[in-house]
């Protein structure tokens, strides 16, 4: 993710050839690094592009830790694309899509940030 052209956050990846799709590349198991942080030994239960989807939120691009009732949310990054998301600290980004990513180690309710740009880049 960028803001103002700076790069914000990120996730690096390493999937075999012979095992690509067009959508398992974004998995934890071929997760090699991120940026602002580390997250890779660090327990992220939810993880996809297509993310949560529920009647109130749909986040895509998904990397985050066990859910925490907004408050204790954490995780690296991801796309929301509801006005009615729970979470105030989605809300405060919008309007749609809000790309959002963890600043520091921590809960995205004290440490979260607002990209301008995702970039996808693939080798």
């Amino acid at each position: 993710m960028r803001s103002d052209g700076r790069r914000v956050a990120a996730a690096e990846f390493r999937v075999p050839d012979n095992l690509i799709t067009i959508s398992n590349w974004f998995a934890s198991e071929w997760l090699l690094s991120t940026y602002p942080f580390e997250m890779r030994d660090m327990n992220i239960s939810n993880f996809g592009i297509e993310g949560l989807k529920t009647t109130s939120r749909t986040r895509s691009f998904y990397i985050h830790g066990p859910h925490g009732l907004c408050v204790n949310d954490y995780g690296l990054l991801g796309v929301a694309e509801s006005p009615l998301d729970k979470c105030s600290w989605v809300r405060r980004g919008f309007p749609s899509p809000v790309f959002y990513y963890a600043k520091w180690n921590g809960t995205f309710q004290s440490s979260v940030g607002y990209a301008d740009q995702l970039l996808v880049y693939m080798e």
